[in-house]
């Protein structure tokens, strides 16, 4: 939170708190304290609209108006209209510190991705370091290790399993995606190698749970179009050709993405919250991402095979 303050009547602070990040923000009213800082504060309201685009909403004022005015605090004792009077005011001020902090807003937010960045820098690193004092305990390197986790999470299929964890890990790493198909007999452990591989792969760079065509563009909406760079989607099992079929319109969007590394762009028809009717809106997906999916008939279209790594698994599983 960043913290703008202002003083407002004789002995009271107003405080807007703003949520850089995400835009929530909220006025507080503050007794000031003997030594004349703010001290615990009385009231509070959250503000009904993003701060950052817009100031307050007369609704939010009006609101704190009524509270102030019904309140246990020395402020229920003057008029309304000189607490209106003098709230206007210390919000404008507070307008006024908002808008000249926006034109140090873009440095502000380079600093907090520098310190982000340092801070997991030297988790990495700190990391790192207890990492190479295992393969160094164990006398083994990197893959040996990846041999041994994966023998130890699915027994004799280690190979199909490094195969995959290495194809995810040119999503991860921001290369060219391999996208993984894994093909076999029902019951013969498909679902088992793709699960241990991607159990390697940081929650942050998997999308959660089975991707459809629908929970595609929500996630572009909610999240922005640039939320599936470095991530690995999920198809589930495709049994036949018409689960290919049913995917295919969502399969043909991770292509584009992996063919020229432009955004791929899609229009869908949504309700409009203020009118209630079917629009069409555009989304956008942009970055470097992967398909993972598992069938029990191999693949016919070569373009999925050229951007793929086959695998089978060698034993069936009871």
């Amino acid at each position: 939170m960043t913290e703008f303050v202002t003083p407002f009547m004789d002995n009271y602070f107003v405080i807007l708190d703003v949520n850089i990040k995400d835009g929530t923000s909220y006025i507080r009213i503050h007794k000031k304290n003997d030594d004349g800082s703010p001290g615990g504060y009385l009231l509070e309201k959250r503000l009904s609209k993003n701060f950052i685009d817009q100031s307050i909403d007369s609704r939010d004022m009006k609101t704190l108006i009524n509270r102030i005015d019904k309140s246990a605090t020395d402020l229920a004792r003057f008029k309304k209209e000189e607490v209106k009077d003098s709230l206007d005011l210390a919000i404008d001020k507070l307008q006024i510190e908002y808008e000249l902090f926006l034109h140090d807003i873009d440095k502000y937010k380079e600093d907090e991705r520098n310190k982000e960045h340092n801070e997991r820098l030297e988790e990495v690193e700190s990391e790192a370091a207890l990492f190479e004092d295992i393969l160094e305990k164990h006398n083994m390197n990197l893959m040996q290790y990846l041999f041994f986790v994966s023998s130890w999470l699915v027994a004799d299929e280690q190979n199909n399993v490094v195969a995959a964890f290495t194809a995810y890990l040119t999503t991860v790493l921001g290369l060219n995606p391999i996208w993984v198909t894994i093909f076999g007999s029902a019951g013969g452990g498909k679902t088992t190698i793709e699960e241990a591989a991607l159990n390697m792969i940081p929650d942050a760079h998997k999308v959660p749970g089975v991707m459809t065509y629908s929970s595609m563009f929500e996630l572009s909406r909610l999240k922005g179009p640039t939320y599936f760079d470095k991530k690995i989607a999920m198809l589930g099992d495709l049994g036949g050709e018409k689960d290919f079929e049913r995917n295919e319109e969502m399969i043909n969007v991770f292509k584009e993405l992996g063919t020229d590394q432009k955004p791929a762009s899609r229009v869908k028809s949504m309700k409009d919250p203020i009118t209630g009717e079917m629009v069409p809106t555009e989304f956008v997906i942009q970055g470097r991402a992967a398909l993972s999916l598992t069938s029990v008939n191999e693949m016919k279209d070569t373009q999925m095979i050229s951007r793929s790594i086959q695998l089978m698994p060698k034993v069936v599983m009871n």
